[in-house]
C-alpha cells in the first residue's frame, strides 16, 4: 500500500477537546484525524466522504493556559427582555427572535512550535496522486482546525508502507488504545458524516506515546514509524 507523507510545522495551533464547560479550553497534543481529513477533503474539492486512514505524529510543546477574550453566545430569545439585554450585550435580530452574544475571558491551552509528520493512506489508491498534488498546489493556505491555525507544509513524499518492525519514536503519536505500551488515552474525532448540514462525529480511543518509546509499529520506507487509524 502507498501513503502520502507530509511533513509541516506550525507556530501555535489548538485542537479543542468537545465537552469543556465554556470557562476553559483545552487542547489535544496532536491534531484529531478528523481535522486532518477535513483538510484533506477541503484541499480536494470533496463534497462526500473519502475513507482513508491516518498516522499522526509530532513534537510539540504544551503551553500553560492562558487567559483570553472570546464570544460565547448563540441563545435565542423571541424577545429582548432586561434580563435578556443584560446577560447578552451583543443582539442580533434573526426573523422573530434575537440571538444574544457576550465577550466573557476563558482559559485557553494552545500547542506551539509544533512539528508534524502525517501519514494518509486512501482506501482508494488512486486517490493517493491526486491528494498529493492538491497538497503541493493548495487552493489555499492549509490549515487544522481553526482557520487561523495554519500549518507549512514542508514536504510531501508518496511511500510505500512496510510490515510492522520494532522501533523507536522519534515523535510523539497517537497509537490504538489497545496497544500495550503505556500512555495516555484520549477519545478523539475519528471521521465524520454530514446530517442535516452538520457534522456528526465518529469517536475513538487512542493512545499518547511519547517520544523515546519502543514500539512494533507500521513504518514507511523512509524507516518512519506508522501507526494507521
Amino acid at each position: 500500500m502507498k501513503a502520502i507523507m507530509i511533513q509541516g510545522h506550525m507556530d501555535t495551533a489548538r485542537f479543542s477537546m468537545p465537552g469543556w464547560n465554556g470557562k476553559r479550553g483545552e487542547t489535544y497534543p496532536l491534531p484529531p484525524f478528523s481535522t486532518i481529513a477535513g483538510m484533506v477533503h477541503f484541499l480536494c474539492r470533496w463534497d462526500s466522504w473519502h475513507d482513508m486512514k491516518i498516522s499522526v505524529a509530532g513534537n510539540g510543546v504544551m503551553n500553560k493556559p492562558e487567559i483570553c477574550m472570546r464570544w460565547r453566545g448563540g441563545a435565542v430569545a423571541g424577545s429582548e427582555t432586561e434580563e435578556f439585554k443584560q446577560r447578552f450585550p451583543v443582539r442580533v435580530k434573526s426573523g422573530d427572535s434575537f440571538i444574544g452574544w457576550v465577550n466573557t475571558p476563558i482559559y485557553e491551552s494552545v500547542v506551539s512550535d509544533l512539528d508534524l509528520r502525517l501519514h494518509i493512506m486512501p482506501e482508494n489508491q488512486k486517490e493517493v496522486d491526486v491528494i498529493c498534488r492538491k497538497i503541493l498546489n493548495p487552493r489555499t493556505f492549509p490549515s487544522l482546525g481553526r482557520h487561523e491555525d495554519l500549518i507549512r507544509i514542508d514536504d510531501v513524499q508518496v511511500v510505500d508502507v512496510l510490515p510492522a518492525q520494532e522501533m523507536t519514536l522519534d515523535m510523539c503519536v497517537y497509537a490504538p488504545a489497545t496497544a500495550k505500551t503505556p500512555g495516555t488515552v484520549y477519545t478523539i474525532h475519528k471521521d465524520y458524516m454530514i446530517s442535516k448540514g452538520k457534522r456528526r462525529f465518529n469517536d475513538i480511543l487512542v493512545k499518547y506515546l511519547d517520544r523515546g518509546t519502543k514500539v512494533i509499529a507500521d513504518c514507511d520506507n523512509l524507516n518512519n514509524p506508522c501507526f494507521f487509524i
